[in-house]
Order: C-alpha cells, then sequence, then structure tokens
C-alpha cells in the first residue's frame, strides 16, 4: 500500500508552505461559491469549515426580475445584492467559470446604482454548449460590444475573466491575456451593486455556483502582471482541487467504500496535512477510536496530496454505526466531520438493496439530485458502473474534487459504494488513491449476502478479456469457485449495445451494437451462469436479454442492464429496435435492486422519482 508516515521536514519544503508566495494579489473582496450539497433531513451534514459564500447588508434593494431577462426569459436563478462595501471610480473584477456541461448557458454580471432600477452594466457570459463558441459581451449606456473568448481554456474546461474598470472605460482580460476594451464614460453617483442571473433552462438543477466559482472585487486597477497572477492562482486551485488557500477543509470525502460484514474503508483528503482520528461506536456516544496520521504522498514532480485511509474493523454485520472524523492541521486549525452512519453488509441468506449508477462524470449538479433520491431508499451499497468522473486521469484532479465528491460525497459519506473503473479514470492514477479495494485495485470481487459480484476493468479490455488474458483468467476461476446463489458482473463498458453511434452511425448503416473486445469475455458469463451483468459507458437505460450464444434464450440466457445516466452528456439510441432490447429510456435515471432470497427486483427511476422500469428474474424451483 502505498502509504508514507509524514514528518515536519516534508511540510517545510512542500507547495502548502509556500503558497503562491509573492504573486498573491489580495482582494478587497473575494467569494467561491462552492455548493454545499447536503442530504435532506436530519442526515443534513456539511464536514469541516464552511467556506464563507456571498452575504449581503444592502437586503432591502430589490432585484428587478423584469429588467434582467434574457431573450425575454426570466432567469433560473439569481444571487443579489453581495458587495460588502462601495466601488470607487476605479475597479477591477474577477470572476472564474467552470464549463463542463455540453448545454447553452448565460451568466449575466449585473452592476447597477442602488438607485436606479436600470442596470448600469451588463457583462454576459454566453456559450452555445461544451465546446461551442463562448463570447463574453458588455451592454451598457448604449454600448454593445461582443468578445469572442478566443484564449485557450485551462485544463479544456477553466476561464479566468477580469474587468478593469477606470474613468476611460472597460478592459477584458481572459485567462490573463487581454481580449478587447470598451471606451465608456465611467463617471456616476450613487453605490454599485453587483447582481448575478443565471440562465441555464437546458440544464435541469444547475445553478450558477456551477458555472461560476470565485468572485474578486479590487477597489483599484489590477496592472496586467497581477491579473496574469490572479490567473495562475486559478490554476493552482484547480490542479490542487482545493476551495480556499487559507481555510482547512476537505477537499474529498469523507468518503466509505467496500463495507464488508466485519468492515468498512474510510478515505478522506484535506487541503494541508493533518494528524487525527477517527471516533466511532454503536451509538452518538461512539467510545472507540482509531488513529490515522498517515498520508498518500504523490512521488511524481513536486506536488503532494494530503489523502487518508482508515479501515474500521473487528465490527458486526448488519449492524448501525456512528462515526466522527477529528482533525487537527500542523498548524494548529480544528475540524470535524461531524457525527455520520453507516451500515456493515448483510451476510448469508438475507435480503438485501443496492443501488446502481454509471457515468457520474460532468454534472454534480444531477449527481446531488441522484444522491438524494437514493438516500430515500436507504440502499446497503451503491453500485458504482465507472467513469466517476469525465476525465479525472492525473493532471485533473479537480474532477475528482469539483464534481464527484461534490456532487455524490453526500450519499457516500452514509452509504459505501463499491466502484468499477471506466474511461475517465483509465489510468487508474486517482482511481487507486480514492480507494483502498481487494488485489490490484482495478478488478476485485466482494460477496454480499447471497451474491457475489464480480467487479472488472474493461479498461484493459483488449488484452485481458481475451482467452488466456490476465482477467479472463482470474474470472473463469473465480465464477468455477463460486457457489453463491447469485453471480453479477459489473464493468463500464458495452457488451451489447442500443446507442445510435458508439459503434458506428446507426443511421447511416448497420452497426456493431457492441464492444467487439467486450464480447470476448461474454462465453465465461454463459459457461458459469451469471445472472445479470451491468455496465454503463453509453449514457442511456437500456435492459437487454436474456442472451446466450448471441441469441435470445430464456431458460440459460444472461440478461444485460446498461445504467449510464447519473450525469454524462446524455445518449440516444439506434432508430430501429435492436434484436436483444427490451427496454430502453434516454434520460437520466437510478435504480434499486432488491434481493430477497431466490428473487431479483429492479426498479428505474427517472430524475423526478417516476418509475420507469420493473423487473423480476426469480430462480427456478429445484
Amino acid at each position: 500500500m502505498r502509504v508514507i508516515r509524514f514528518f515536519l521536514l516534508i511540510i517545510a519544503c512542500s507547495p502548502f508552505s509556500e503558497g503562491i508566495g509573492q504573486k498573491a494579489v489580495e482582494a478587497d473582496e473575494q467569494y467561491f461559491l462552492w455548493p454545499n450539497y447536503m442530504l435532506p433531513g436530519n442526515a443534513a451534514n456539511l464536514p469541516g469549515n464552511p467556506i464563507p459564500k456571498p452575504a449581503s447588508k444592502f437586503q432591502e434593494f430589490v432585484f428587478n426580475r423584469q429588467m434582467a431577462a434574457y431573450r425575454a426569459n426570466p432567469p433560473d436563478d439569481i444571487l443579489i445584492n453581495f458587495l460588502e462595501s462601495p466601488l470607487p471610480s476605479s475597479f477591477s473584477l474577477e470572476f472564474w467559470l467552470l464549463h463542463h456541461v455540453n448545454q447553452p448557458l448565460t451568466l449575466d454580471f449585473i452592476l447597477q446604482t442602488v438607485k436606479n432600477p436600470q442596470p448600469d452594466h451588463i457583462l454576459r457570459y454566453h456559450a452555445e454548449s461544451e465546446d461551442g463558441k463562448k463570447d463574453l459581451t458588455y451592454v451598457g449606456k448604449g454600448k454593445n460590444e461582443n468578445f469572442e473568448l478566443r484564449q485557450k481554456l485551462f485544463q479544456q474546461y477553466w476561464s479566468h475573466i477580469a474587468v478593469v474598470f477606470d474613468l476611460s472605460g472597460l478592459t477584458f482580460y481572459q485567462n490573463g491575456a487581454p481580449i478587447g476594451t470598451v471606451p465608456q464614460n465611467m463617471s456616476r453617483e450613487g453605490k454599485f451593486q453587483l447582481s448575478l442571473a443565471g440562465y441555464f433552462s437546458h440544464e435541469p438543477f444547475f445553478k450558477i455556483e456551477n458555472l461560476l466559482k470565485k468572485v474578486g472585487i479590487y477597489h483599484r486597477i489590477l496592472d496586467r502582471q497581477e491579473i496574469y497572477n490572479l490567473y495562475e492562482e486559478m490554476q493552482d486551485f484547480v490542479e490542487r482541487g482545493i476551495k480556499h488557500n487559507e481555510i482547512f477543509h476537505f477537499t474529498a470525502g469523507p468518503y466509505l467504500h467496500f463495507t464488508t460484514g466485519h468492515s468498512v474503508n474510510i478515505i478522506w483528503e484535506t487541503n494541508i496535512p493533518s494528524i487525527g482520528a477517527v471516533n466511532y461506536g454503536k451509538d452518538a456516544g461512539l467510545g472507540k477510536r482509531i488513529h490515522a496520521d498517515n498520508v498518500y504522498l504523490k512521488t511524481e514532480g513536486e506536488e503532494f496530496t494530503y489523502i487518508y485511509e482508515a479501515t474500521l474493523d473487528s465490527l458486526e454485520d448488519h449492524t448501525s454505526y456512528f462515526y466522527n472524523i477529528d482533525l487537527k492541521s500542523y498548524e494548529g486549525q480544528h475540524m470535524e466531520s461531524g457525527i455520520l452512519t453507516f451500515q456493515t453488509a448483510v451476510e448469508g441468506n438475507k435480503p438485501f438493496i443496492f443501488a446502481l449508477i454509471g457515468d457520474t462524470e460532468t454534472r454534480p449538479h444531477i449527481n446531488n439530485r441522484i444522491a438524494q433520491m437514493i438516500w430515500q431508499e436507504r440502499p446497503d451499497f451503491v453500485l458504482h458502473l465507472g467513469d466517476l468522473t469525465d476525465g479525472g486521469k492525473q493532471p485533473s484532479k479537480w474532477q475528482w474534487n469539483y464534481e464527484y465528491f461534490e456532487g455524490i460525497g453526500a450519499l457516500h459519506r452514509r452509504i459505501p459504494v463499491f466502484p468499477v473503473a471506466g474511461n475517465g479514470e483509465g489510468d487508474l492514477y486517482w482511481y487507486r488513491r480514492y480507494h483502498k479495494l481487494p488485489g490490484e485495485e482495478a478488478y476485485y470481487k466482494f460477496n454480499y449476502g447471497n451474491g457475489v459480484f464480480f467487479m472488472l476493468n474493461s479498461n484493459t479490455k483488449a488484452k485481458e478479456f481475451a482467452p488466456g488474458g490476465e482477467q479472463y483468467k482470474w474470472l473463469d476461476r473465480q465464477l468455477s469457485e463460486s457457489s453463491a446463489e447469485w453471480k453479477f458482473v459489473a464493468l463500464h463498458h458495452a457488451p451489447y449495445s442500443t446507442d445510435e453511434n458508439d459503434y458506428g452511425d446507426a443511421y447511416k448503416g448497420p452497426v456493431a451494437m457492441g464492444d467487439k473486445h467486450v464480447r470476448q469475455i461474454v462465453p465465461l458469463f454463459e459457461k458459469h451462469g451469471v445472472d445479470v451483468v451491468f455496465f454503463g459507458h453509453l449514457h442511456s437505460y437500456s435492459r437487454m436479454g436474456p442472451i446466450a450464444e448471441n441469441s435470445i434464450d430464456q431458460k440459460h440466457g444472461v440478461w444485460y442492464i446498461q445504467a449510464g445516466g447519473a450525469g454524462g452528456n446524455l445518449e440516444d439510441f439506434a432508430p430501429t429496435k435492436a434484436w436483444f432490447s427490451q427496454k430502453t429510456f434516454p434520460n437520466h435515471h437510478y435504480c434499486t435492486i432488491n434481493i430477497m432470497d431466490d428473487e431479483f427486483i429492479l426498479k428505474m427511476y427517472d430524475l423526478k422519482g417516476a418509475m420507469r422500469d420493473y423487473f423480476i428474474i426469480k430462480k427456478p424451483a429445484d
């Protein structure tokens, strides 16, 4: 295991001790807009020290929704009046924007004097899609200027925008470089207030904080070097996946995964190094304590990461436990997770329920919606079918911190997850560091009740799924040795597909209807009597089968469930029905599966809670 005990000598030379050094540019006011996703009711919990959000002392000012209308549509989300002090005649604004969804988005930054219902200045960010044209438009006092955001986005999806207001006009910067100016008479009377209006009708559950991550307000003119330094500060935050440079906070977790009848694994990460313990017990009084002063250390390059893990063991099966992570940074800052709960696994023939999701990817706002709905079911665990992130490989750590753990984290503080790796985390770099799984941490198995789950790494399907390949031989051996009542396989890529264009363009001709490399291992499913194969990758729902020897076989066939709709960009189906297709649904969703002795019951729900599929498998009597 890649665990290294931390010494104070290391801290002295770590990036944490340096911060951004002399490059720091102090803001008069700065606001971070990270979402605070929580479960409902008594389970509401936000671990650690909170990051302050905008709060205005000018609450008597009423935002004029009519004036904020864009293309005759009222805003879908607004933030109003969060300037703490009046702005001088010359000032600068700074914004961090993350655009990682494939839908049109518009965000207005509205400056207006308190006594004037008409906006003095509107800065409008508009993007047609994730990969499409992005513009910044200025509207004010008879001026209307448009600037296309041409600078290369940082890590594909991030823009740093700065606007300098002086008496002669405005100057715009993107990612540290000037992109245009607007001559304007900036003389004015009264006090400016800043409000934000977002237009997100194409993206359900989306809020301003999903697009805008920081607002910086400077009561002076920033020069070009200072603006570039601020851009570098954004890069530093994003690369490290942190939310604040001064506040001790969780950047990931706490996160439960791989529970057994007698243990559970917990992972968490902090922005700076710390020491601490996990206190736990059968009631909120806790009583037991294990220390957690070990940290994962990134050995490549010079950057340190502070990822901690703890395994609580010697527990009782199917028993509720309470836990609290109590931490102190090396500088003396204190932080707790708050009291949380989990339940150990069932053993033997006891009934259990698990949730099924896949492809959480780019939408923490959708992940959060699904997390809240799954929580209402109180499943024993969640099976995740890969693409936890859209592209959370080694250079893109932020996709774990700002998206995956942000969106699904509230659920996995209380309900453990069993994941497989998708192509989004196919290098396994952060996937390994954020999980403690058996064996090679790329493929593994676990038993739960009267079922056994074989979790494959289909990123290596071309070589390892072929007869004689590493996973082929492992699965063949493991299945032959298993006497479990229910046998399940989970992987990311599609053995069978009803998709319109992942395996050829179904609107132009015949397509492969599945991944030919994954098909190499399918005979093992049939040979050893696998009951159900779960997979994602395709961002829709499909129930297929039962299939044996590439045809429908009601007696010996294997069922295939594709559940890839938990947050990735949605996909659609081929224009004609596949021979193996039984049910399709082209939208976001999740599933719950009840196992009760010899009965398997699947229910699939959309984001409104409507059941869209109901399916039963019953084992034949002996």
